[in-house]
């Protein structure tokens, strides 16, 4: 099977996944940028990680797929 590129010779593709709330900051890398999530509650958000460790210290296979899960509907 032979891969060709579907799109006009020289075309750059370019793909920016950003949310509404979110702005992009630059970095130091003119084509790197950083996230910045307005809306994030960091508390909430550290309380989640936190639980998520303690499962995962626990071994509790299921409860860290459970709380992951969770975690991806909410962020």
């Amino acid at each position: 099977m032979e891969l060709r590129p579907t799109t006009p010779q020289g075309e750059r593709l370019d793909e920016t996944l950003v949310m509404d709330g979110e702005e992009l900051l630059p970095t130091k890398h003119e084509k790197v940028h950083m996230v910045q999530n307005h809306r994030l509650d960091v508390a909430a958000f550290q309380r989640d990680l936190d639980a998520l460790k303690q499962l995962l210290f626990a071994r509790d296979r299921d409860g860290a797929v459970a709380q992951l899960k969770a975690m991806a509907e909410r962020y």
